[in-house]
């Protein structure tokens, strides 16, 4: 069996990271593969990370809809519903003097290192 659309449905509960990772490692690769992936999931970092596109859903209605870096630059209009910006763009948003908003801690790092080497302050 190997369906053309999978459903995750919160798939980072009762897993630890190692496990998490490796499962949504194999949900991106299926996707590379053609298939559709859908992730339902209040854990925002894991779907910062890992997804393309982001549909925040409130009382029923499309309240946002766009690539991750769209959709979680919205921070009042997640507050307002109850959902806080994944922690790495709450970072890059009080950095955002120096960096764009990052998504992954990679991301983040790689801008920092780049800042640090071209000696800027």
């Amino acid at each position: 069996m190997l369906p053309k659309i999978f459903i995750a449905d919160e798939p980072t509960t009762g897993q630890d990271w190692g496990s998490c990772r490796h499962y949504l490692e194999m949900l991106r690769e299926l996707n590379r593969k053609g298939h559709t992936i859908i992730i339902v999931s209040h854990t925002l970092d894991l779907i910062a990370r890992y997804c393309t596109r982001v549909i925040v859903l409130h009382r029923g209605r499309i309240v946002l809809d766009g690539p991750p870096r769209a959709v979680f630059a919205q921070r009042k209009i997640l507050e307002k519903i109850g959902l806080a910006q994944p922690y790495v763009v709450q970072l890059s948003s009080l950095l955002s003097d120096y960096v764009p908003l990052c998504l992954t801690l990679e991301e983040l790092e790689s801008y920092l290192t780049s800042l640090l080497r071209s000696g800027a302050r």
